[in-house]
């Protein structure tokens, strides 16, 4: 089956298709069960980004649209209204997300190599990072608000959460060579961190900086990606603390 990239699935929420190009997608859809997940996801992406820049209601058409698309998903139950009408591309207040914010859940083609001689750019391009990697063991074993050095980087987990698939999460940075990333990573079930978002952060991580942090420490655009991401509150500290000592068994 070929693969349903995010660009597609947001040019069916923003009503850019044809009539037959929607038909076709959303039928494709029925049968593929991630890429309709995903599809909820740049969703409510949408909406806290709209409500984020004052956008409080959608017109009537989208309305439809976006109803008749999120009724046809697996596992997602919501009635089935009349069939989709093309809606107005009035979406400018996804840029900031889509200019800052990458949605990369099975965008990234990288390797699984990290040996910290990478520059910031490489690393963004892993798709996963091994348990037994540097980064798999800082994220399987640091404390959020801890932080640390892995090779030339800096490195701090600033929250862990449960997301997808009851998966858990960890939010964090990476910081070197004058450059920083922010990262969200979810474990596989084979133990491997498989990043879903990723975007550029401010530089600065300091002892004086960290800390522990019960929201996402990003810019507005990447703390909505990651609210959007979350199927639980953040893990309080005695919360993280057990499922490290217990190996992630949530």
């Amino acid at each position: 089956m070929t693969r349903i990239d995010d660009q597609k699935l947001n040019s069916l929420l923003d009503g850019e298709l044809s009539e037959t190009e929607t038909a076709d997608l959303n039928e494709a859809l029925i049968n593929d069960a991630e890429s309709a997940q995903r599809l909820a996801q740049l969703s409510k992406v949408d909406t806290l980004l709209r409500g984020a820049v004052g956008q409080l209601e959608l017109a009537d058409n989208q309305d439809n649209t976006l109803s008749a698309q999120m009724a046809r998903m697996p596992g997602i139950a919501q009635p089935l209204p009349p069939s989709p009408v093309n809606a107005a591309n009035d979406n400018w207040w996804r840029l900031p997300l889509t200019a800052s914010v990458a949605l990369v859940v099975g965008l990234f083609t990288g390797s699984t190599l990290f040996t910290g001689g990478e520059s910031i750019q490489e690393v963004s391009q892993l798709a996963s990072f091994d348990g037994g990697s540097p980064v798999g063991n800082f994220l399987e074993t640091a404390s959020s608000g801890e932080l640390q050095e892995i090779g030339s980087y800096a490195a701090e987990v600033r929250l862990t959460f449960i997301g997808a698939d009851s998966n858990p999460c960890r939010e964090f940075v990476l910081e070197g060579d004058g450059a920083a990333s922010q990262f969200v990573a979810c474990r596989s079930p084979d133990g491997a961190w498989e990043t879903k978002l990723a975007a550029p952060a401010p530089v600065g991580l300091s002892d004086d900086a960290v800390g522990y942090q019960t929201a996402s420490g990003g810019d507005e655009a990447f703390g909505l990606a990651v609210s959007a991401m979350m199927q639980s509150d953040a893990m309080d500290a005695q919360s993280e603390s057990k499922l490290l000592e217990e190996g992630w068994k949530n």
